[in-house]
Parts: structure tokens; sequence; C-alpha cells
């Protein structure tokens, strides 16, 4: 009996031992596919979730005679502290390579982890227990920071609120900014900063490294203290208008303690409110875009394109600031003041309480985000729904910056306009950025301005167009009574059909032949001829180029055959003065000059054509002949030989 109950035992045991063999083989490879997983999709909540069941499964089947599964503890701990670290979870982070080093004490990597993640979070007593003789920088740093945090506590109790912020901001968060120490004593400066803020002075307004702070702390200790949500929902209303992180802040701080008075009151507030705030949100978004501070006309950065409140219901924001009931319960209501009569009037009640609190003092008050916005879309409700007779009261209230806001210069821009001082008005909006521009409220009015600008070019056009109109006239009419007064059969002295050589019912076509065969002929350098000295040549060429003008004229020709030779010195004295201003058209240099009165003559369309230099002393141009410029010098009116 004792023989088989000892063989019984033996073939349990072998058993057992086969069973932890296989769920040993099987933990190696899911151990093998987590570690894959992780070089794969790195460093994501579902990695860590893997890690988490890993380590869960292999503890709990661990026993003396699996040391080998028990080797694989530290690597699983290490790389699910990494993954925690990359998730911004360090204080889990913090427990795994705690419990990787007490299985591993010498596996550097994960000390080296611990040491960094200690120090930014300024644990100086644990970080100590786990420093060597190798970490002699860290301890310097230790040191250097305890001193500066030293420091800044002394000038925080001398109220050197300066010197305060500036042994932390350049010593203690440095080297340790995971601490939750350093950003409570810097968050207690920068508030009594703010309660000293001498608007006068020009100063920035620290609140943006209050809401940093804030931000910093409740990432670090969220739990901690819910009065850091209350203030930092507020800071994100009054000084940054920023109505639904400022909720969402509020909504968490409830989750935390859904009892808690001050996130509570807020809540209540932001549910009457909160359609309103949603407007006053996005519309102090837009004027970010709008007056953007240093902007000028040639910036490049957040240009915008299209008109940004075109959605804005100002009607809603008119009424529900002036005219809807105040949005507060019948008990608050009671405790109001007399002065409160509306909603816009509680809003700067609430945003002053703000301002109050937080310093001590209205001194902030009149440059909070919160009521510069909250009067800029009154004003400019009003002077969307053209009342600008009350959006003077409103619109006065608005202090230029360096961007000045136009809806308040638009009763001023508009009247211009009405009274037709339309460069005044141009001079106003051309001070405004080039994302202004683009507002519908500025470009209805510039576009008023461009209507008459390009009216009034229209009708100096039409006026110099009618001028023009009746000189022609008037030239006509003269033209025409010339003709009357000339004496009818009259015979020019000059038989220009007889220079061309062509016969007086010759057409277009045998005018132009006529004349390029007579210039050829003619032509100084061509002329073949003895018979003729240099200047009766030209005297040739002056009557071929006379002939060729009135006849190739259809007017001229008409005119001539009627016995009024136009180029004739005699009948000059009959010609009325010609609609170029009395200038010669052909004009040139010595000798007597005469002004042809020429049409549109082909004449002048083929000479203008020809290739060569500048005119001689007739002012005629050169003529082209066989690809080389020659020049013609003509005489006017010389004296033929006797």
């Amino acid at each position: 009996m004792h023989y088989c109950t000892l063989f019984l035992i033996q073939i349990l045991y072998c058993i057992s031992l086969a069973v932890c063999s296989n769920d040993s083989n099987k933990l190696v490879e899911r151990i093998q596919l987590t570690h894959s997983l992780f070089s794969g999709e790195g460093p994501t909540n579902n990695v860590l979730e893997q890690y988490n069941s890993m380590v869960r499964d292999l503890e709990s089947q661990l026993t003396i005679e699996q040391s080998d599964l028990k080797d694989h503890l530290p690597q699983l701990y290490f790389r699910k502290a990494l993954i925690e670290i990359n998730l911004h979870k360090e204080n889990l982070a913090i427990q795994d390579l705690k419990k990787c080093l007490d299985l591993d004490p010498v596996l550097k990597p994960a000390r080296t982890k611990l040491i960094d993640i200690l120090l930014e979070k300024g644990d100086f007593s644990t970080l100590t227990g786990y420093l060597t003789k190798e970490d002699q920088e860290v301890g310097k740093k230790i040191e250097l920071v305890k001193k500066a945090f030293a420091n800044a506590e002394k000038a925080y109790n001398k109220k050197d609120f300066v010197q305060c912020t500036s042994e932390l901001e350049n010593t203690v968060i440095p080297i340790t900014p995971s601490s939750p120490n350093a950003y409570q004593l810097h968050l207690k400066c920068i508030v009594e900063i703010y309660s000293k803020l001498d608007v006068t002075e020009n100063q920035q307004s620290p609140s943006k490294s209050i809401i940093s702070d804030l931000n910093k702390l409740i990432s670090l200790q969220p739990m901690s203290t819910l009065s850091w949500y209350e203030s930092m929902a507020n800071y994100l209303l009054f000084t940054e208008v920023q109505f639904e992180k400022s909720w969402l802040f509020v909504k968490n701080c409830l989750k935390i303690d859904n009892d808690y008075k001050g996130c509570g009151q807020i809540s209540k507030f932001y549910v009457k409110f909160q359609k309103f705030l949603g407007v006053l949100e996005e519309y102090s978004i837009n004027n970010g875009h709008y007056y953007l501070v240093n902007d000028n006309n040639n910036q490049n950065n957040q240009n915008v394109n299209e008109d940004l409140n075109k959605d804005v219901d100002f009607k809603f924001v008119n009424d529900f600031l002036l005219h809807d009931e105040v949005k507060v319960s019948k008990i608050e209501k009671k405790k109001l003041s007399s002065s409160i009569k509306n909603n816009y009037d509680y809003l700067l009640s609430k945003a002053s309480a703000f301002v109050q609190t937080e310093s001590g003092n209205d001194r902030a008050f009149k440059t909070l985000s919160f009521k510069i916005d909250l009067d800029r879309i009154l004003c400019e409700s009003f002077i969307q729904l053209n009342d600008f007779k009350k959006a003077g009261s409103y619109c006065s209230k608005i202090e230029d910056t360096e961007s000045p806001f136009l809806p308040k210069y638009i009763p001023e821009i508009d009247q211009l306009l009405a009274k037709k001082k339309n460069e005044e008005a141009k001079r106003l909006l051309e001070r405004f950025n080039v994302n202004v521009r683009r507002s519908k409220l500025f470009r209805d009015r510039y576009e008023v301005i461009e209507r008459y600008t390009n009216q009034q070019r229209q009708q100096q056009q039409q006026r110099q167009r009618q001028q023009q109109q009746q000189q022609q006239r008037q030239w006509q009419q003269r033209q025409q009574q010339q003709h009357q007064r000339a004496p009818p059969n009259r015979k020019p002295s000059t038989d220009y059909y007889k220079i061309l050589d062509i016969s007086r019912d010759a057409d277009e076509k045998t005018i132009k032949k006529a004349y390029r065969t007579q210039t050829l002929k003619f032509h100084p350098d061509k002329y073949k001829g003895n018979d003729l000295t240099p200047e009766q040549i030209e005297n040739k060429m002056q009557d071929i180029n006379q002939a060729y003008e009135v006849l190739a004229d259809k007017e001229l020709r008409e005119r001539y055959d009627r016995g009024d030779d136009p180029n004739d010195p005699l009948g000059g004295q009959r010609q009325q003065q010609q609609p170029f201003g009395g200038s010669r058209p052909f004009g040139g240099g010595g000798g007597q000059q005469y002004q042809f009165n020429f049409g549109q003559n082909d004449f002048m369309k083929q000479f203008m054509k020809q290739k060569g230099g500048s005119g001689g002393s007739g002012g005629f141009g050169g003529f082209g002949f066989g690809g080389q410029n020659q020049r013609t010098y003509v005489k006017k009116n010389a004296k033929k030989n006797k």
C-alpha cells in the first residue's frame, strides 16, 4: 500500500511538470508576441494593456521551479514603464521601475530612467536611495535646486514676487519641470504680481502664466486640490474668453466631487448663459484674427480670406444683452445690485467680481479680455443692425489698440460717404489692416468709394469724348463752309495726276502703284538720269509725295477735283485751323512748312510702314528699298527752276 501511494505521487508530479512545461512555453510565446507588438505599434494604450495582462498572468503562475520565467519580469516591467512614460503616466512608471530594480538591481537603463523621473518631479528623498558614486552630476543638480527653491521662498516672504518667480523660472523649473512644489510656489508669486498689476505701465498680464501653472498642477495632481479647477475655469473665461475649455474643467471638477460648491456655481452660470457665451467665444476668436497685434498691411501670417462674423446672430446678441430678462434665479435676483438692469450689466459684474477676487482691486478690469470682447460685440451688434444712434454710448467705451476697431468708426465713415467726402472716408478706411479689409463691414464701404471713383472717371471720359466730338463737328462744319466758299471749277495750279502719270479716274490701287513707280524712279539715291540737279530731284520727290498725299485720301482728292488744292499756298489762307491744335503733323526743320489737311489716309499708313531712319528737313522718315535704309530729304514749298 505504501509503495502504491509513492508511485501515484510520482505519476502526479510528472503530470504536473508536463502541464507546467506546456504553460511555460505558452507564456514565453506570449512574451515574445507582446514585445513584437511594442516594436511594431509603439507606446500605445493597447500595447500597455497587453503588458499589464502579461505581467498579471506571469506573476500568478510563477513557482520556484519556473525560475526561467521569473527572469522575464524585469524586462516586462521596464518596457511597461517606458510606455507609461510616453503616455504621461509617470507615477505608474515609477512603481514599475522600482519593481524592475527590486528584481534586477543592476539593470542600469531602468535605474537611469528612474533617476531622471524622480529628478524631474523633485522627489529628492526617494531619489537619493538610488544614487551611487557615479551620479555626482545629479547630486550637484539636487543641491542647486534646493538652494534656488530656498531663495524663492525667502523672496516670497519678503514680498519680492518678481525675484521669487525669477529663481523658480531660471533654476528650479528647468531642472524639475514636474515638481508640484515648484509650480505651487510659482503660482502664489504670479497671483501676487497679478494683484499688483498697474495697467498704466503697459505690463503684460501674467494671467497666461497663472493658467499655465494651474494646468500643470492639475495634470500632475488631478485629485489634489479642486480649487485649482475653479480658478482655472474663471481665468480661462475672463482672461482668455475660452468658454468651452473652461466648462470642461468645471465638468472634470464635478466628476471628482459633484458637491464641490465653487465648480457647482460656475456650472449653473454656464448652463443659463451657454448660448451667448458660445457666441462670444466664437466672436473673440474671429476678432483675434482681424485685429492681430503688431499687424501691418504686408503681414503674411494668418491671412483672413472671408468674412468671419457672417454667421454671428447680432440681433440675438443685442436682444439677449439689453432686452432679455436677467438669467438668474429669483433668489439671486433679489441680491443683485440695483445698477444691474440687464444681462450685459450682469456679465460685467461677474467679470468685475473675478478681478476683485483675484487681485483685490479693479485696476485690471478695463484690460480684461472678457470685458473688451463683450463691449465690442455689443457695439458691433448696433452697427450691424444699423442703429447708429444707440451704438455711440457703447462703442465709445472701446479703447483703440494698435489695430483700431472698425465698427466703432462705421458711423463716422458713413457720414463722410453721405456727404460725398470720399477721400476722407478712404483715408480713414486705409488705417485698417488687410484682415479687417476682408470683412463685410469694410467691403461694403470701400465698394461705395470705388463705385464713385469709377463713376467720376467714366463721367470725365464721357465729357472728353463729347468735347472731342464737338471739336470734330466744328471742324467738319468749317470744312463744309470752306468747300462752299471755294470757287467752282477752279483748276489747281499743280496737276497731281500728271505728276503720278495717271488718269483722273484712276482707282486707289493704280494710285499706289504709280506712287511706288515714281518714288523708285526719282529717289535721290536711285535716279539714273543726268538732266536734273540734286535740288531738282528733291523738288520732284516733294511733288510726288504731295500728289500721293492728296490723291490717296478720298476727302482730299474730292477737294482737289473741285479745284481746292490742300497744298496750294495761295489757298492756305482759306483753310481753317485743323484739329491738331495748330501743330504740324509732319513737323520738320527749316524752310517754309505746310499743314496738310489729312484724315487717316493710306499714304500715312504706307509711309509709317517703311523701314528707315528719322525724318529729314521736311519731317518725313526714310524709305526702305532693297533691304537698305535710305533717307530722302525734302524741302517743302521749294521754288522751282524758272
